[in-house]
């Protein structure tokens, strides 16, 4: 039989299921890509600010802006506050826009109070982390991916996975249980889904939380 040979085209990035990947794991290409698609949805949300009731806004936001941002966040979302800076000032225009405020208004007061329960990125980040945390220990998605549990009963502790390297620390796998440790027991135990959104939801709603997703040291707790 004669051998078949087959050349492999070596690219410096791709998109796979819509998520940009590029030969060094950083998420610069992929960042840069939401970014530019946020910024056209944030100018088509300043060109209706005056003309638009606030929740036909409110619905254009939630559907051409917060989808793309959220869109595989558990795994691009750890990147450094350098790339998420400039996708979070896009964010606070965005809303400023929806929600008609002032451009002085404090980010702290933006989001706790007129913002109608929305999250910064590092919020959404968070929120996405711990769901998928919990369907992963309650087996309510299909994946490849377990968790050791600890064996106290006083709480729910899982152990994080082993990370050798930077990025290993920030992967979804060791930093999405590392988040969900640190969320009460009562969160924790929540006996769905939607009953542990609502409740973390409640959680971020809370000016100290809300200014730590503006810290630059925001991921070191939990890397």
């Amino acid at each position: 039989n004669e051998s078949v040979i087959c050349s492999i085209e070596r690219v410096f990035k791709m998109k796979y299921l819509g998520l940009i990947i590029d030969e060094c794991l950083k998420w610069d290409e992929h960042i840069n890509h939401v970014k530019s698609k946020l910024a056209s949805t944030a100018g088509i949300l300043w060109k209706l600010k005056k003309t638009l009731p606030t929740d036909v806004k409110k619905l254009i936001y939630k559907s051409l802006f917060e989808t793309h941002l959220a869109y595989l966040i558990t795994i691009w979302g750890s990147a450094t506050d350098s790339l998420i800076q400039p996708l979070q000032i896009i964010q606070n225009r965005a809303l400023r826009n929806v929600f008609d405020l002032d451009r002085l208004m404090s980010r702290q007061v933006m989001y706790v109070e007129k913002v109608d329960g929305i999250l910064p990125i590092r919020g959404i980040f968070m929120l996405k982390s711990a769901v998928m945390t919990y369907n992963i220990l309650h087996k309510n998605i299909f994946t490849n991916v377990s968790f050791v549990m600890s064996q106290s009963k006083r709480r729910k502790y899982i152990i994080p996975m082993k990370a050798r390297t930077t990025y290993g620390t920030k992967n979804s796998n060791s930093i999405g249980p590392k988040i969900f440790n640190s969320l009460s027991k009562e969160i924790q135990e929540s006996r769905h889904v939607h009953a542990l959104k609502w409740s973390l939801r409640r959680h971020m709603n809370d000016p100290v939380f809300i200014d730590s997703c503006f810290c630059g040291d925001f991921l070191s707790k939990f890397t």
